[in-house]
């Protein structure tokens, strides 16, 4: 088994080229079935995900086995998701550049755009909604991005989703739409 997973997820870059430059797997797993990219873009380590972009990482990869137990609820199954959920603004545009799918369903956020407007990333909401994120996206535990950011009290991500056309009647999730959302939350 490589190295490579135990070097991006301690930030060893220099290891992690060493690896790769004696042909180390770039998709390479950890015990948690995830790969280096999307570990390296959960971490935010940069110099790490641009190593990995350049030696051919798959910018779409799943991560993890997300179809039993705790997993199937979990945050983020891609490298773009998890950036997106913790705020990495310069890894979210890299993978968008590298051909990152922009809209692809995870598990408890539903999309890219609802976790950065749950986690109050307005930067990342802009930079996702000017790839093609699809603003009105249903799914998820919140339903849509609008009612994930309702939910929290994130004013100027509500602010911006409805400027750009989000339903605020739209029913979906388990908070049924927005004004519930945001009220449930106080």
């Amino acid at each position: 088994s490589s190295g490579l997973p135990w070097a991006v997820k301690h930030g060893h870059q220099t290891a992690a080229e060493m690896l790769l430059k004696e042909k180390a797997d770039v998709e390479v797993r950890n015990n948690r079935d995830e790969t280096p990219l999307f570990v390296a873009a959960e971490k935010g380590d940069w110099d790490v995900m641009k190593l990995l972009v350049e030696k051919g990482a798959d910018v779409n990869e799943d991560s993890g086995d997300r179809t039993e137990g705790l997993q199937a609820v979990s945050n983020y199954t891609n490298a773009l998701q998890a950036a997106s959920y913790n705020g990495h603004k310069a890894i979210v545009k890299l993978l968008l550049e590298k051909g990152a799918e922009v809209d692809v369903d995870c598990g408890f956020y539903s999309s890219a755009l609802q976790m950065a407007s749950h986690n109050d990333h307005e930067a990342i909401v802009k930079v996702l909604l000017k790839k093609g994120a699809k603003l009105n996206a249903k799914g998820g535990h919140y339903g849509s991005a609008l009612q994930a950011a309702s939910y929290n009290g994130h004013g100027a991500i509500v602010k911006l989703l409805l400027e750009k056309g989000a339903e605020v009647n739209a029913q979906d999730g388990y908070y049924g739409n927005a004004l519930q959302a945001a009220s449930y939350n106080g």
